[in-house]
């Protein structure tokens, strides 16, 4: 029990749907008698854990719990209210897009995607790419014998926005992107 003293800190992150639900209530979901020494009409959430242990009710494909209210509140913020690091975590990172609320119904309406690392051929798909000037091309294949992979080009990972008019550019943040707490997961409920 001595060990029980040595607990570490831990800092969790889940992917979880949630519905405001008194504990009293939800005890009667789960068909539960609530306990004498706990208060019914304590505010709180239905927590059901995306894709973290197996069901616990009939109406739920994954593991569900209570949590009250003041827990739930600092632990989890709404898909729209998300830090830049949060959105990369858990969007760009699975291969979802990302946006800002502030971008959304505007012209400028922009999103973000992580590009693809690729291997490309110099050989084969270089001479054939529209998106190179002609000087580049026949500098990689000048090259191409020093290349580490042989004959391939290796694209890695980079954040790319697509934007309204269909370009494509790269993206770098700026201060206030790094900053603000609006950032969306597009497409994270499919």
């Amino acid at each position: 029990m001595e060990d029980l003293l040595k607990m570490q800190n831990y800092i969790g992150s889940k992917h979880i749907k949630a519905f405001p639900l008194t504990r009293g209530d939800y005890n009667n979901y789960r068909g539960w008698k609530i306990p004498n020494n706990e208060n019914p009409k304590d505010p709180g959430y239905l927590v059901e854990y995306i894709g973290a242990g197996d069901s616990n009710h009939p109406n739920h494909v994954n593991y569900i719990s209570w949590s009250p209210s003041d827990v739930f509140e600092r632990a989890y913020q709404t898909n729209g209210e998300f830090t830049l690091g949060n959105a990369v975590e858990f969007g760009l990172n699975k291969g979802f897009m990302i946006t800002r609320m502030s971008w959304i119904g505007h012209l400028s309406t922009k999103m973000l995607f992580l590009q693809v690392p690729a291997s490309i051929s110099v050989e084969e798909t270089v001479p054939v790419m529209t998106s190179l000037p002609t000087a580049v091309k026949e500098f990689l294949e000048e090259r191409r014998h020093i290349l580490e992979d042989g004959e391939n080009i290796n694209y890695s990972n980079q954040i790319a926005v697509l934007n309204s008019d269909n370009t494509i550019h790269s993206w770098s943040p700026s201060a206030e992107d790094l900053l603000s707490k609006d950032w969306k997961i597009i497409n994270f409920n499919k």
